[in-house]
């Protein structure tokens, strides 16, 4: 699987583009409000999921998802969280469990993991089994980042770590 990757001008990821043997097979748009993703579009423009978050603009902490254009309860998802933010349950309107999500340290999931956002509350892209961390793309199964941290900080080990070393 190829992808391509393209970034408004804030540096949001807004666009998605999977390829398998050169043939398009995953198209998508997002759009944002501040840096919260809050809707997914086709190729076309159709909307195929909505995202409501809290007020904490600070978090990372999608509350809710609707699986296609209309908020009926029917459509309606709630995601909880734990103490790191991650979506470790998915039910519906009614409370009834749907899914229950499980990571490992580094944030590789469980095989029936569901929804977009997933460990630490960050974008699964599930064509690349990568997340995005916003100001980069962050691998679970390498356990690193893919690109180096923009703030850049000068005693830093190494500029493409998740966390830093253990003592």
């Amino acid at each position: 699987m190829d992808a391509k990757l393209s970034y408004d001008p804030l540096g949001r990821l807004y666009r998605y583009e999977g390829y398998t043997k050169g043939v398009l097979t995953t198209s998508l748009r997002f759009l944002y409000d501040g840096d919260a993703m809050v809707a997914e579009y086709s190729s076309t423009g159709t909307i195929l999921r909505r995202y409501v978050h809290g007020t904490n603009a600070d978090a990372d902490d999608p509350l809710i998802w609707y699986e296609g254009s209309t908020v009926s309860p029917g459509k309606r998802r709630f995601l909880m969280a734990n103490h790191q933010g991650s979506i470790i349950a998915v039910a519906n309107y009614t409370g009834t469990l749907l899914n229950a999500n499980t990571y490992d340290e580094y944030g590789i999931n469980g095989s029936t993991n569901q929804g977009r956002f997933q460990y630490t509350g960050q974008a699964w892209l599930p064509e690349l089994g990568m997340y995005y961390y916003k100001a980069r793309i962050y691998s679970p199964t390498l356990g690193r980042f893919l690109q180096t941290d923009p703030i850049w900080y000068e005693d830093q080990f190494n500029l493409y770590a998740y966390v830093g070393m253990i003592r």
